[in-house]
C-alpha cells in the first residue's frame, strides 16, 4: 500500500474524556521534553499554546499551570481560558501556523517513551485508517483535530497519528 493512500478499513477513535485509552491524549503517562515532564500529551499541547520563543514570566508560569494540571480536562480548560487566570495572556501568536508541527511532537514524544502506547500504535496496523471522531466544541476544534459533524472535519489528530505510527513501524520493528 501507498503511503500517501487512505487504508480501506478504518478504526474510529473517540475519547475526548478517555484516558484509558493508550491512543487518546488524555492517556496518563509522563513525557519528558526539554527538561519539562508533562502528564499526558493534552498537557503538553495546552501548556506549549503559552510558550513563545522567549516567554514572559507571566507566560512561563502560565505553562507551569497547566503542566501541573491535575487533569487533562484542566489542562484543556485552562488552555482554552487563560483570561480566567490573567487578563493580559494570550497564546501565542504563531499558534494557529505552528499547532500541528507541535502536536506531531506531542504524539512523537509518547509513542517513543511509552513501550505501552507505542505497542497499542503498531496493534492498529497499517492497513486501519485511525479516525478520530470527537464532534464539535465551543471553539471549533474537533473540526479541525476530528471528522466533527457529519464527517466534515478535516481529522488532523488521526492523520498524525498514522504519521506516528509510520515511523513506529520504522523505528521499532516488531520483533
Amino acid at each position: 500500500m501507498n503511503f500517501l493512500e487512505k487504508p480501506s478499513k478504518k478504526m474510529s477513535l473517540y475519547f475526548t474524556e478517555d484516558s484509558e485509552s493508550e491512543l487518546s491524549n488524555w492517556y496518563l503517562v509522563d513525557l519528558t521534553v526539554g527538561g519539562n515532564t508533562y502528564r499526558s500529551v493534552e498537557h503538553m499541547y495546552q501548556s506549549f499554546r503559552f510558550l513563545p520563543r522567549i516567554p514572559n514570566r507571566a507566560e512561563q508560569e502560565y505553562a507551569y499551570l497547566i503542566r501541573n494540571a491535575e487533569t487533562p480536562e484542566e489542562a484543556k480548560y485552562l488552555g482554552n481560558h487563560p483570561s480566567d487566570f490573567n487578563k493580559e495572556l494570550r497564546e501565542r501568536e504563531d499558534w494557529q501556523e505552528i499547532r500541528e508541527d507541535v502536536m506531531l511532537e506531542c504524539l512523537r514524544a509518547k509513542f517513543n517513551q511509552c513501550p505501552e502506547c507505542r505497542e497499542a500504535l503498531r496493534y492498529e496496523n497499517g492497513d486501519i485508517h485511525l479516525q478520530n471522531e470527537a464532534k464539535q466544541n465551543e471553539n471549533n476544534e474537533n473540526f479541525y483535530w476530528g471528522t466533527g459533524f457529519d464527517d466534515l472535519g478535516k481529522d488532523r489528530l488521526g492523520a498524525l497519528l498514522m504519521i506516528v505510527q509510520k515511523e513506529i513501524e520504522l523505528n521499532y520493528p516488531a520483533m
